[in-house]
C-alpha cells in the first residue's frame, strides 16, 4: 500500500483529474477489486513459475502462438537482445 504521503497525493491527483469515484474507491475496501487484484497477482505468479522467472522486470511476450519469457538480463541488454530472444532479429 502507498505510504500516507503517497496515498494523499494519489487521492489529490485523482480528485484534480475529476476522478472522484476512483478516489472514493481507493478509500474504501472493495471486496470485488481485492479479488480481481488477487487473481491477477496469482496468474502472474503462475506464469512466472511456468517460465522460471524470478523478480522484475520480466516480460512474457506472445509471438504468434508461442509465449516467450524475457528476463531482466535480456531486457537490460537492449533492443537487439530482446528481438533476438523473441526470434525476431
Amino acid at each position: 500500500m502507498l505510504d500516507d504521503l503517497g496515498f494523499a497525493r494519489t487521492l489529490a491527483e485523482l480528485q484534480d483529474m475529476g476522478l472522484i469515484d476512483a478516489a472514493k474507491r481507493l478509500q474504501t475496501t472493495d471486496p470485488d477489486l481485492v479479488q480481481l487484484n488477487d487473481n491477477a497477482i496469482g496468474s502472474a505468479h503462475r506464469l512466472m513459475s511456468k517460465f522460471g522467472l524470478q523478480g522484475v522486470p520480466a516480460i512474457i511476450a506472445q509471438v504468434g502462438s508461442d509465449q516467450v519469457a524475457i528476463d531482466a538480463n535480456t531486457l537490460y541488454a537492449g533492443p537487439a537482445a530482446v528481438l533476438a530472444s523473441l526470434g525476431l532479429a
